[in-house]
């Protein structure tokens, strides 16, 4: 018989009802203090860690990110902000620095959305994104930013790689 429950494991952060639907899609970002959502409810949620408030974003201290769970309590996870989207997203990455969420959706759009936004989106809690390229109706199944910061690859359904 195996014991897995250790006194010191954290607990994973619950956002209840972050999403009024499935959450298709997560992505926690490079510098490790937002978190970004989508779901079949069409829209995108950028979280932030410092319990929403706005931080501009800086280089990771680390280079990977292995776990949502955090000691933290659900209260110092807050939403930043919520962007409708046209379609139902199907993967979502952030840029390197940080500073961007990268969303595709299951009709081969590809849009963009700044994390730190002007004060009037911050205070509204509204973000838009802005459409970068498409796949013309097939759905993007992967999407990623290359480590630079100048390309980004998308993947689809059809077994195409645009970059």
């Amino acid at each position: 018989e195996h014991e897995h429950e250790h006194e010191d494991e954290q607990k994973p952060v619950v956002l209840e009802d972050a999403h009024s639907l499935s959450v298709r899609c997560c992505e926690v970002s490079p510098c490790g203090r937002y978190v970004a959502t989508s779901g079949d409810d069409k829209v995108l949620r950028l979280w932030s860690g410092s319990g929403g408030a706005v931080e501009s974003p800086t280089q990771p201290t680390t280079t990977t990110t292995t776990t949502t769970s955090t000691s933290s309590s659900s209260s110092s996870w807050g939403l930043l902000w919520s962007c409708p989207l046209q379609k139902r997203a199907s993967a979502v990455c952030f840029t390197p620095d940080s500073k961007a969420v990268v969303v595709a959706d299951k009709f081969g759009d590809v849009w963009r959305a700044e994390v730190v936004r002007d004060a009037e989106s911050r205070e509204s809690g509204e973000a838009s994104c802005d459409r970068i390229f498409g796949h013309f109706c097939s759905t993007v199944t992967a999407v990623g930013c290359s480590g630079c910061g100048t390309y980004i690859a998308t993947g689809d359904r059809d077994g195409k790689v645009r970059v």
